[in-house]
């Protein structure tokens, strides 16, 4: 970071810096667990998200942030792609908050997205267990922290509450 960005807070996911006036980076702390880096910016009459992490609850966190920086309506979250550590978020803005994408992304969602989320919601919960028994006995670290990005991303979508959001607003 430069010498102008300002750490302005610390959450249990993520450290907010301010890198210009009224743009804010989220980039994840050494907790691992919002499963990726976000953002927003104040744009004077509302409020753009960008990106919506993988943790749910990171998610929140997101959104909390961007309410009490900005004071402003939370109008817009942009995927900038179809992973789900970009656009697994999307399920805790309401639908006064549009998800917009590239059609490109928003057809990757559909498609690729959507299988893939339907298919982790569809596991039971021995496949944690046996992802979790697989991190101890892992024969190195890369193994291991391998296994531990798969734990997390399997266990955010089997949550009770996620959904798979699709991007509204196409261009």
């Amino acid at each position: 970071m430069n010498k102008k960005t300002d750490l302005i807070r610390e959450t249990k996911f993520f450290n907010l810096y301010e890198i210009s006036q009224g743009v804010y980076a989220a980039i994840e702390n050494a907790s691992k667990q919002a499963g990726s880096n976000a953002g927003f910016v104040d744009m004077g009459d509302y409020t753009i998200i960008f990106d919506s992490l993988l943790d749910i609850e990171a998610a929140a966190d997101l959104k909390k942030a961007a309410g009490e920086l900005t004071d402003k309506n939370l109008k817009y979250v942009v995927n900038s792609h179809f992973h789900m550590d970009h656009v697994l978020g999307n399920c805790v803005y309401d639908f006064n908050t549009n998800i917009i994408s590239s059609e490109v992304v928003r057809n990757k969602i559909l498609e690729d997205g959507k299988k893939s989320f339907d298919e982790i919601k569809g596991l039971g919960n021995n496949t944690l267990i046996e992802i979790e028994e697989g991190i101890k006995n892992a024969v190195n670290h890369d193994e291991a922290e391998q296994l531990k990005n798969d734990y997390k991303y399997i266990k955010n979508i089997m949550r009770s509450d996620a959904a798979l959001r699709i991007p509204e607003v196409v261009f």
